[in-house]
């Protein structure tokens, strides 16, 4: 493989490394209509077009599962939670 071909290579492997930290994740999603959701992050399209998420507060009532536009997302936050330090 060439150069670029093994770059390419592990940026896809380093996305999808950081795409799974997600997967069934408890995430802020703010979308750019100022809506702001906590919601449960189940996938990505591969294309990262789309996502979906289970749980999805709206004003008429809550949606089991539903599929978001990643060009209507502003950002996706994931909540870390400090490791306690029982030492």
């Amino acid at each position: 493989m060439s150069d670029e071909q093994n770059a390419r290579a592990e940026l896809k492997k380093r996305y999808g490394d950081f795409v799974s930290v997600f997967d069934e994740q408890d995430v802020i999603v703010q979308l750019y209509q100022k809506n702001t959701m906590l919601v449960k992050f189940l996938a990505m399209q591969g294309n990262s077009e789309h996502f979906i998420v289970e749980n999805l507060k709206t004003p008429t009532g809550v949606m089991d599962k539903a599929v978001l536009r990643s060009c209507d997302t502003m950002f996706i936050t994931l909540p870390f939670a400090a490791e306690s330090s029982d030492a």
